[in-house]
This record gives structure tokens, sequence and C-alpha cells, in this order.
């Protein structure tokens, strides 16, 4: 009895085992035609053990072939809108989901168009206006700046202001200092970066990285004789009224400041063998020791140095008597 009882209970359970073993085989059917032939999209609906063992019953899920002659893209441009532009009641296709693919696609091709639309706007604005260049009166260490607009000709607004406008303005300027270089709406502070950033789009800044470095070097050692000797610099160009300290500037500036820099300059343009700091031509460095011995020697007679820096006094008439420069300097010699 034991034994037909056991008998039974072992064929039950391999009925069962084959009943999943045909239930599992068509779900695996089914995914690999979901896989292989994609079809129309449908929302997941879940699924029952009971459904999947009816194969004649229709899942939410079950995928169906769209008909070929439904799923192409109308290409006629609809009347009254623009080439790229979204619609939103617009059914390019049967199935649903592709409708929303679809729109989406639309919808980044028209924001890529705007964006490019306002990047051309901006080149435009760019290349048509021109920059500006905002100092206090007088010439000091924005000079350099105008001496580089000069020299490429390249066109800029020279905006001069008093220090009554400046007290004014200064909350809204970049780093609350002068000079201040704009140009479409935007503003750049910081002399010694407006100075840097014009000379390489100027192509001011020597032919290799050699020169480079020592374009670079140049100008920041002026750089440094200026903030070390301020006082005596400015008691000398700003014309000190206070007869002795006018004296000890002007004594300072003759027989310690310059000489020392000029020595350094003639030790470097020796080496290139003239008439500039590099072998290659005027660069940012010409120019800024042209101005800074242009602005002394309006203020007091340097001659003498000159005739001890023969190399020195090459460079700085060789740099003043280039044809934009001269025009320039006769304009603003009323300065």
């Amino acid at each position: 009895m034991k034994f037909h009882q056991l008998r039974r209970k072992k064929r039950s359970q391999a009925a069962t085992e084959e009943n999943d073993d045909q239930a599992t085989s068509s779900l695996q059917q089914r995914l690999r035609l979901q896989v292989i032939h994609p079809g129309k999209y449908v929302p997941w609906g879940g699924s029952t053990a009971s459904s999947l063992e009816n194969p004649g019953q229709q899942q939410s899920w079950e995928l169906k072939r769209m008909n070929s002659q439904s799923n192409t893209f109308d290409s006629q441009k609809e009347p009254g809108r623009d080439e790229g532009a979204p619609s939103q009641s617009a059914e390019k296709y049967n199935d649903p989901m592709l409708n929303v693919m679809w729109r989406e696609v639309q919808a980044e091709r028209h924001v890529s168009a705007l964006i490019d639309f306002k990047l051309e706007q901006d080149r435009k604005a760019w290349a048509t206006s021109n920059y500006k260049l905002t100092t206090l009166e007088g010439k000091r260490d924005s000079e350099l700046i105008r001496l580089l607009f000069v020299y490429a000709g390249e066109a800029f607004e020279d905006e001069r202001i008093t220090s009554d406008q400046w007290e004014e303005m200064k909350p809204n300027t970049p780093y609350y200092s002068l000079p201040i270089l704009s140009k479409c709406g935007k503003q750049w502070g910081n002399e010694g970066a407006i100075v840097r950033v014009l000379a390489r789009r100027f192509l001011l800044m020597g032919a290799s990285n050699d020169e480079h470095l020592v374009v670079e070097a140049t100008y920041e050692r002026l750089r440094r004789v200026k903030r070390q000797n301020e006082r005596a610099i400015n008691w000398v160009l700003t014309g000190e009224k206070n007869k002795e300290r006018q004296e000890w500037a002007q004594s300072q500036l003759l027989h310690v400041i310059l000489p020392a820099a000029m020595k350094e300059w003639e030790q470097l343009i020796t080496q290139t063998r003239g008439p500039f700091v590099v072998a290659s031509g005027v660069t940012m460095a010409d120019l800024a020791i042209m101005d800074f011995l242009d602005q002394c020697s309006s203020c007091m007679l340097i001659d003498s140095l000159f005739s001890e820096h023969l190399a020195v006094a090459d460079l700085y008439s060789v740099v003043r008597q280039c044809p934009k420069i001269v025009n320039y300097l006769d304009e603003r010699s009323n300065d």
C-alpha cells in the first residue's frame, strides 16, 4: 500500500516539474523574441504563473510587431512651425514610446540651436566691439597697456577718469583697483595680468618658450624695481613740490635705481646681439623698458646713463621711433 502511494506521489511531482519546465520555456521564448524582434511598446502590467501556463492569453508585457508602413517618419515640415521645434501633439509614430523619444530628440535639437545662435551673437559682438581701458588721468603704469594696443594696431577706447569719479565707481569694479579692461560688458582688473594677456594675444611674448621666460622675467623684475622704489619714483614722476624730497628722489633714481636696472638690461641685450631683449624682435619687455625710461626722461635728464649703456639707448631709440608709437607719443605729449 505504501509502495503505491509513493509511486503516485512521484508521478505527481514529475508532472508538476514538467509543467514548470514548459512555463519556463514559454517565458524564455517570449523574452528571446523581445530582444530579437522589437515591437510596439506597452506598459508593464505584471504577470502571474497561471497566465504563463496559458499560451493563448495575451500578456500586457508581450511584444507586438509593428506595422512597417506606420513606422515611417513624416519628413514634411509642419506649417507655421520652426524646423527642429518639438510639437506636443504631433504623433510621428504609432508607437507611444517612439513618439516620446522623438519629442525629446527634437527638444534637444531646439535647445542646441538656441545655444549656437547665442554663441554666434556673442562671437559677432566680441569681434565688432573694441576694448575699453579705464584709468586715472596721466600715464603711470597703465601707459604700457596703451602702448601694447598702439603697437599691435588694435583700436581701443581710452577712458581716463578723475579721482572723484573713481571713488564713485570703485565698489563695482574688480579688485577695487585701476586699471580696468572691459569689453562686451565684462571687466578685468590687475595691471600685470592685463599686460600679460594682451601681450600673448598680440604675439609680443617672444617666439619660443625660452624667449617667453626671458620676457616674463624682465617684465616682472621691472615691476619689482618699481615696487621697491615706489616712493622715489612717484615723487619724480608726479613732480613732488617739496624741494628736498624732489632732489632726494632724483638722486636715487639717477644714481641707484636706473644704473642697476640698465646694467641688467644691457647684459640681456648684449647676449641677443641687440637691439631687443630677445632675438625674435620687439616684445612686451622692450615696450615696458622704453615706457619706463621715457617717463623718467620726461621729468629729469638721463642722457649720461644712456651714454654709459649704449645697448639700452639703442633699444629705447628703436622702439620709440616705431611710426605707430611716434604718432601716439606726439598725441599724448600734452598729458
